[in-house]
């Protein structure tokens, strides 16, 4: 886990490897308000460029000396979200025009004028990465405990699409984005949280190889060897090709809930007639 600081904004990560498929989510905060494009993409360009992960306990020695710590661009698969604050490139004066669209739900006519996808048209941020299509209102700004736009505060704050949810990947065939959504459930914030949720495959190593491997990386960690006393040599046989896990919470608060198909041997689990490993993950970002 990571975090860089922006200013008064920022970022956070966390990462992890799945079967030599690595994996970073990356949760941010980007400079605030219509003018201030160019110090989003320079926050942008900050988190990829100076946030740095320390190495895990199951980093070998020699993977120590032969890499350098990872970034975020480092990774196989990458989902960068939160509230990235890219606004519309229209004043005030088309403020109407803008609620007129929206009641229309002819969001159409309102992305095109997307910060975020001119920057990332012209190459400014987030180059390579990902953002399925946009169908739902923009999640900024509303009147807190209500589905209302705030109108009449006199700030005049034009709506946009602040919260979102974009992903990169080497192999982009292995991804699928389920949905992408806000949530109007949630009306103790002056944004609506974004949710997507994707499916992706990943190969899977021979599992007997990488148990053993993996066994034997984590008996090194003096607070996981009972734990690892319960594994014998008759766990080990068997074959294997791949696992399904799959996680899904059903909600922003709730934990993720995790299920595997299982097998007569008690390590890992039934051999599913694919080689691959299927890992949906729900994404939130507010």
């Amino acid at each position: 886990m990571n975090l860089v600081d922006t200013g008064n904004k920022g970022a956070v990560a966390i990462r992890f490897n799945l079967f030599g498929s690595s994996f970073c989510f990356v949760n941010a905060h980007l400079a605030a308000h219509r003018e201030n494009n160019s110090q989003r993409n320079s926050d942008y360009h900050r988190i990829i460029s100076k946030m740095q992960f320390r190495y895990s306990p199951f980093t070998s020695n020699a993977e120590k000396t032969s890499q350098r710590a990872a970034r975020v661009l480092d990774h196989d698969y990458i989902f960068f979200l939160g509230d990235l604050n890219f606004r519309l490139n229209l004043n005030d004066e088309k403020l109407w025009m803008v609620y007129s669209n929206i009641s229309r739900k002819e969001w159409g006519n309102l992305i095109k004028y997307d910060q975020l996808n001119a920057a990332r048209e012209e190459g400014a941020c987030f180059t390579d990465f990902e953002e399925a299509i946009i169908s739902f209102p923009p999640t900024f700004k509303y009147m807190p405990k209500t589905d209302d736009y705030a109108t009449g505060d006199g700030k005049n704050r034009m709506p946009a699409w602040c919260d979102r949810i974009l992903w990169k990947a080497r192999e982009k065939h292995r991804v699928e984005q389920c949905f992408y959504k806000s949530t109007s459930d949630v009306v103790n914030s002056d944004h609506k949280p974004v949710t997507g949720s994707f499916s992706v495959l990943i190969p899977v190593p021979n599992l007997k190889n990488e148990a053993a491997t993996q066994i034997k990386r984590l008996s090194s960690i003096s607070a996981l060897n009972k734990r690892l006393e319960c594994y014998n040599e008759e766990d080990m046989n068997g074959s294997f090709s791949s696992i399904e896990v799959v996680a899904a919470p059903s909600s922003p608060q709730s934990d993720s809930t995790m299920r595997a198909s299982k097998e007569r041997n008690n390590l890992f689990g039934k051999v599913i007639g694919r080689k691959s490993l299927s890992l949906h993950k729900q994404v939130y970002s507010m």
